[in-house]
């Protein structure tokens, strides 16, 4: 009973989980937006771009939600489908699977949620 009073009158609290408050740097934020726009074709994996950052992978997925607004995954996925759109040769439903999207329907969808027009509107 001894042990227990000296734990709970002079042992440390638990520590609480600092909340992280912030997002990516505009520098860190700037370099890894330059990097997607010029690699937007090749494969990129937030383990890579949480390199460029300097971040380990879990905290800069969360630093880039709060900087951007969205997964980094999203922001990709929707930055991939803004550079096929501009191509008019390629159909709506052509440029959602190449961009990753699931249907032309989940393009348009995530399309409109990100810059407020549908892909059709935006080509025009």
């Amino acid at each position: 009973m001894l042990t227990v009073h000296l734990l709970r009158s002079y042992g440390s609290p638990e520590r609480s989980p600092i909340p992280h408050r912030g997002g990516l740097a505009p520098r860190q934020a700037r370099r890894v937006l330059d990097y997607i726009d010029a690699h937007l074709t090749d494969e990129l994996g937030f383990v890579e771009l949480a390199a460029i950052a300097g971040l380990s992978p879990h905290h800069f997925v969360e630093a880039f939600k709060i900087s951007v607004g969205k997964s980094p995954h999203q922001f990709v996925i929707v930055q991939r489908a803004l550079d096929l759109l501009r191509d008019d040769d390629r159909s709506i439903a052509e440029v959602a699977h190449t961009a990753g999207f699931a249907s032309q329907s989940h393009l348009t969808a995530n399309f409109r949620r990100v810059t407020g027009l549908t892909p059709g509107r935006f080509r025009h």
